[in-house]
């Protein structure tokens, strides 16, 4: 082989390695903008997860835990407070409205007990309400709607019952105390809806349930309880930063 014909093959050669190396630098350079976008989609679905976290999950982790709180309260003081609570929630019904100063009072003091658990469960209501509109469009994960869904519908069905909360009242009364910006009215407002002569007969199925609760003690009381403790516990570990989330 001459030294032109040894040049001309180097110079092929070099060619080939040239564009073989441009070859494998374009591809990995594409595996690596692949990675990038893969990382970007997984960051951008996390960020997501975050906001519907703290919209969703976070305020009805806290309503949920509030109404169990008042609830098991109620269980263990209607054992030697009954008539304490018969005739609290009695009052609220009843009570003479033609003096609205006394009864803004009563509901900051001896009534309160009554008052704010009348407050919380409403409150409860309405973020059970908001998710069950709003959970097609959440899209929480494959399995994980329809988990939530189930446990609030449970809590939905303990509360439910031709006598007691009927589920359409309990998405009503939801929507009585949440304003056209989604804000729910604080206790204040709530106790003007209570005191007023019309605005309050709104909310008499609430009224009746909680004025007969000594009598649910027994039956209604422990399934709501139950069914309350079973969605606390899956929305905590559904809310944690970055967990997945999973049946209780």
């Amino acid at each position: 082989m001459n030294d032109a014909t040894a040049a001309i093959v180097s110079a092929v050669i070099a060619g080939i390695v040239a564009v073989a190396v441009s070859l494998l630098a374009a591809r990995s350079q594409a595996k690596e903008l692949r990675k990038r976008f893969e990382y970007e989609q997984l960051a951008e679905k996390q960020r997501d997860r975050e906001k519907k976290r703290i919209q969703y999950l976070d305020p009805l982790v806290v309503s949920a835990t509030d109404l169990l709180a008042k609830i098991n309260q109620l269980r263990h003081e209607l054992n030697n407070k009954e008539n304490f609570w018969k005739g609290t929630f009695a009052e609220v019904k009843d009570r003479d409205r033609t003096n609205k100063e006394q009864f803004a009072f009563w509901c900051n003091g001896y009534g309160a007990g009554a008052v704010t658990t009348l407050y919380v469960t409403v409150v409860y209501f309405a973020r059970a309400c908001k998710i069950r509109s709003e959970l097609p469009f959440i899209q929480l994960g494959p399995n994980d709607d329809r988990l939530l869904l189930s446990r609030l519908t449970a809590v939905r069905e303990a509360f439910g019952g031709e006598n007691n909360l009927w589920v359409e009242m309990q998405d009503s009364l939801g929507e009585y105390v949440t304003g056209p910006d989604g804000r729910i009215m604080n206790y204040k407002e709530f106790c003007t809806k209570i005191i007023d002569p019309w605005e309050h007969i709104w909310f008499i199925r609430l009224l009746d349930f909680y004025r007969d609760i000594h009598i649910k003690r027994d039956r209604e009381l422990p399934r709501i309880v139950s069914a309350l403790e079973q969605l606390v516990l899956f929305a905590k570990g559904a809310s944690q930063p970055g967990a997945e989330l999973k049946a209780a």
